[in-house]
């Protein structure tokens, strides 16, 4: 008996400080941050307010041209908007089964992460968004806005393979699964890497 009491005990005292560490008042500091780090460059990073400059099923081009150029059109008008920052698509080679070419894919469907629009993959120079000198060209005019810029990226995806390989498979046998990524276009351009 006396066991399961100090087992309670313990309980409501860790419920109660875990609790305690929730608070919201423990969270908001005593002082406001003084002027002259509000002042700071800093503050944008901390203070900034970021635009998500895509979505699904965004266009691939219309009156105004690609993706990458619409961005790049509206740098000032998304900086007097009060943004401090534009979060970017994934600007690689995606794959889509579904789609194609290459140019359809949202970049989550992720195919080669070097090839930023440059190189002939998948049926398309282009990414969704454009070419890789459209957005070279769009992060310019972001930046010489002033406004931060950072790209949404998809490090554990891919898809596309260009080739078939013989798996073993967890039950001894064997397949010939698409699984071989070569990158031939690309022919180790900025990485010899793959898959």
């Amino acid at each position: 008996m006396t066991t399961s009491l100090h087992r309670a005990a313990w309980a409501a005292w860790v419920l109660t400080l875990g609790l305690a560490a929730c608070s919201k008042e423990a969270a908001v500091p005593a002082t406001s941050a003084p002027a002259s780090q509000l002042a700071s460059s800093d503050a944008t990073a901390v203070n900034g307010v970021m635009l998500q400059g895509f979505y699904w099923d965004t266009p691939i081009s219309n009156s105004q041209g690609t993706w990458w150029q619409v961005l790049g059109s509206r740098a000032s008008e998304f900086s007097q908007a009060g943004f401090t920052a534009v979060w970017l698509p994934p600007a690689y080679k995606g794959w889509n089964p579904n789609q194609n070419p290459a140019a359809m894919d949202e970049g989550y469907g992720v195919y080669d992460r070097y090839d930023l629009g440059e190189f002939n993959q998948k049926g398309s120079v282009a990414t969704r968004y454009g070419t890789l000198g459209q957005l070279t060209t769009c992060i310019t005019a972001l930046h010489n806005n002033g406004l931060q810029v950072y790209e949404d990226m998809v490090m554990n995806h891919l898809n596309g393979a260009d080739a078939p390989e013989s798996v073993k498979l967890q039950d001894g046998t064997t397949q010939s699964l698409y699984t071989k990524f070569n990158y031939t276009a690309r022919a180790g351009a900025y990485s010899n890497y793959t898959w």
